[in-house]
């Protein structure tokens, strides 16, 4: 489904629900006592519908569940066009994913109605919502039927309207990396005056890190075959930077298309490197006009060629992703690429990529950020200065270091 009808769907519809459940979750807390404590939870549901890369970021909480409570079972609720970023994680049985299609509200609202019955029928101990943009999750976990009910809350501030749906309401942390924020989510279990657990007690944890996805030889050597297939002359001993212009369904985080062309024609002066170019099908003409303009066969289009599995495989072949801040730079760190990430209209101090292979550009223009957890991503910025302010010149000398090459 188009992102703006969702948001209006979930505005016009999702208001009015939270209102009625809120009023009816209040009369009945009034008549029934809460328990605030939960000896040993057994059953976990995560629930982060929209965002590959969220739920990425989401596998601190998921292993510290795993280490906390060793016996217990862990599921994940996402959409289905979403289940491979969960999948590739290792963390949780397939059997325990469930998912739901957004095609259409129609498809949406059967698949929910179809899901909720069946989690209302596991009778899960615990279910985090870690979503902001949208109040279905937090629908869905009132109705979910879990003992606690852990998500985000408004706290009278700039958001969005969720109800009071919740026993365990957070705040949503600013000064910290959304990472941190979800692995506070198990913590706040046994304290439900604890709104936003310390930083340094998250900080005990240790460094978080998140697992490394080897591909198989045949997975990378059909890789090598798709190269070779567009291009004879291409080696091995050749360098591989990817290039994925395309900013998804936010356009606004995206960096001018002349500026990856000016990019590419200063990396093809260096006869050893190639450049990869990714996305959706939806892709295809950013990358195709790039391409056209750039004029050399040392250009590799797999644009819309790649399926999730395929896309890490080629991660994992290459030297370097140049992307803005998108679900790719979050699938790339669990890869041993390189990645330069561009970001502007949000921020990288909460949602920038895990791990020590990424290098963040951000102008930090003073209009920026402005997709927040807050606004619903939806801001009235029309000329995106903050990813425009990024020069060529900047990304090029970084990505002449990380691939060991003087940029003179």
């Amino acid at each position: 489904m188009n992102i703006t009808p969702a948001r209006r769907i979930d505005y016009w519809i999702g208001i009015p629900i939270c209102f009625i459940l809120s009023i009816y979750n209040k009369i009945n807390s009034l008549f029934w006592k809460k328990e605030v404590l939960l000896e040993e939870p057994k059953k976990f549901l995560f629930i982060e519908l929209s965002e590959m890369g969220s739920a990425i970021l989401a596998y601190p909480a998921m292993r510290y569940i795993k280490n906390k409570y060793p016996e217990s079972e862990i599921s994940f609720l996402i959409f289905e066009k979403n289940r491979p970023s969960v999948d590739i994680l290792g963390i949780i049985d397939a059997e325990n994913v469930y998912t739901i299609r957004d095609d259409s509200f129609l498809v949406l609202f059967q698949d929910a109605m179809k899901i909720l019955s069946k989690i209302r029928g596991e009778k899960f101990d615990v279910v985090f919502d870690l979503e902001f943009f949208t109040r279905i999750t937090s629908i869905l976990t009132f109705l979910s039927n879990a003992k606690k009910k852990v998500g985000f809350f408004k706290y009278k501030m700039e958001g969005l309207y969720r109800g009071r749906l919740l026993t365990h309401e957070l705040q949503f942390n600013w000064s910290q990396h959304i990472s941190k924020t979800f692995l506070s989510f198990p913590k706040v279990l046994k304290d439900p005056e604890k709104h936003s657990p310390e930083i340094a007690e998250i900080e005990k944890e240790g460094e978080i890190k998140l697992p490394i996805h080897s591909s198989t030889e045949e997975n990378l050597n059909n890789i090598w075959r798709k190269f070779k297939a567009r291009n004879m002359s291409v080696s091995r001993s050749n360098r591989f930077i990817i290039m994925a212009p395309s900013a998804g369904e936010l356009p606004i985080r995206g960096w001018p298309s002349e500026n990856y062309i000016k990019l590419g024609q200063r990396l093809l002066q260096d006869e050893n490197n190639f450049i990869i170019f990714t996305g959706t099908k939806k892709d295809k003409e950013v990358s195709k006009l790039i391409i056209e303009e750039l004029e050399n066969s040392r250009c590799i289009d797999l644009t819309g060629e790649t399926n999730f599995t395929e896309l890490v495989d080629l991660f994992n072949f290459c030297d370097l992703l140049i992307v803005c801040d998108s679900g790719p730079a979050h699938f790339a760190t669990l890869t041993n690429i390189q990645s330069i990430v561009l970001f502007g209209p949000g921020s990288p101090k909460i949602w920038s990529p895990l791990g020590d292979r990424t290098t963040i550009v951000y102008a930090g223009l003073p209009c920026s950020p402005c997709l927040t957890a807050f606004n619903h991503r939806n801001t009235k910025c029309e000329n995106n200065l903050c990813m425009q302010s990024i020069t060529v010149e900047e990304v090029f000398r970084i990505a002449c270091k990380k691939i060991n090459r003087d940029p003179s």
